[in-house]
């Protein structure tokens, strides 16, 4: 059980290097029909999907699931809300390429499902973070202490954000 309370979109994405994480809320008897169809995966109670890669699913199934949210969200109204980085904005390096290419598809698809929400109520965003302190950064390849210190240099708080910051 988490200690964070608040709203929760019905639907987010976050790529990320060691998976695609899925934050998927259905209310449909069907849901766990269809997640048996999916493909390899993991999931956690609540409804967190941690793809390894997009191959390694039916992507009917998948476009089902997040079909089925969308269509759920028109009668209701609802949120999508991304996770996306400011590294878009720069290109990232030969080390990132693969996480910032990620994160500009991510922008995309958030601009795409915005211009569809609107009609129905749906408010689709994007959240661009900037340096967050997180244990990704001490599994990237080459990524030092030192890389770490001269980026909060550059950030006008002089400290990175912690994961706390984003979820409020």
């Amino acid at each position: 059980r988490s200690s964070q309370e608040g709203d929760w979109p019905l639907v987010a994405f976050s790529p990320r290097k060691q998976s695609l994480t899925l934050y998927i809320m259905v209310e449909d008897k069907e849901f766990n029909e269809i997640l048996e169809k999916l493909g390899k995966h993991k999931s956690s109670k609540g409804a967190c999907l941690y793809i390894n890669k997009l191959s390694d699913v039916d992507q009917t199934v998948l476009a089902s699931l997040i079909k089925n949210s969308f269509e759920y969200m028109k009668e209701k109204g609802g949120r999508i809300i991304n996770i996306s980085s400011a590294n878009v904005r720069y290109g990232g390096s030969g080390k990132s390429l693969h996480y910032v290419a990620s994160k500009a598809a991510l922008d995309s698809l958030t601009k795409g499902f915005a211009n569809e929400g609107a009609k129905h109520n749906i408010l689709v965003n994007s959240i661009r973070c900037g340096l967050i302190d997180t244990p990704m950064r001490t599994k990237t390849e080459g990524y030092t202490e030192e890389n770490f210190n001269k980026r909060i240099e550059l950030v006008p708080l002089k400290r990175p954000g912690k994961p706390a910051d984003i979820a409020r």
